[in-house]
């Protein structure tokens, strides 16, 4: 879908390049297994914040050190490239030292079934979103809506299927979200859905 969302906000005439670029430093999201978007916010919560620090120098040293060479090599892949595997080698130290220092570990079995379905979710979801065919910003539109809803549906049905979300889960996320006013009865809606699909 990164050929529609670049037609609808950047043109049409941006479309030669910019998807592959967009597809490439999309790649950093594989990370979130590894605690990409959450550990430098549980550093800052435990008060050790000197690690959010570390983990910024081992990415900017790894990022100078690729982008120079991978650049050199292979133009602008090289720097996208290096963006991605400097935040891999920040995200690492950073799951180094919170293993070392604080205890945490990685619950495969949750991480393996949150990969899963996120697949398993993607795959329809493009599939959807592909078989309409017709041209114009509109349609491109009407195809990142329909992506954009039916991912988070199915991705929503398969976390409890695959055992990746259970009963505790849910009223910690219910707890957490609910008092976000405007969120809430979104919140409670999905938590309802959530809910019939563990009790089955």
């Amino acid at each position: 879908m990164p050929c529609e969302i670049v037609a609808v906000l950047l043109g049409r005439e941006y479309l030669a390049l910019t998807p592959h670029y967009f597809a490439l430093i999309s790649l950093n999201y594989l990370y979130v297994a590894l605690g990409y978007m959450v550990l430098g916010s549980f550093f800052s919560g435990v008060g050790d914040t000197r690690v959010n620090l570390e983990a910024t120098v081992v990415y900017a040293v790894v990022f100078a050190g690729l982008a120079v060479a991978l650049s050199g090599l292979i133009g602008v892949d090289g720097l996208a490239y290096s963006i991605v595997l400097a935040n891999g080698a920040s995200t690492i130290y950073s799951l180094v030292v919170a293993r070392r220092k604080h205890g945490v570990s990685l619950d495969y079995y949750s991480t393996l079934g949150v990969f899963g379905a996120a697949v398993s979710s993607a795959i329809p979801a493009y599939i959807l979103s592909t078989s309409i065919q017709v041209v114009g910003v509109l349609p491109n539109l009407l195809k990142i809506v329909i992506g954009g809803l039916a991912y988070p549906l199915i991705y929503a049905t398969l976390l409890p299927k695959l055992g990746v979300i259970n009963r505790g889960d849910l009223d910690f996320i219910v707890n957490a979200f609910s008092k976000i006013k405007p969120l809430k009865p979104l919140i409670l809606l999905i938590a309802k859905y959530e809910e019939k699909l563990i009790k089955s």
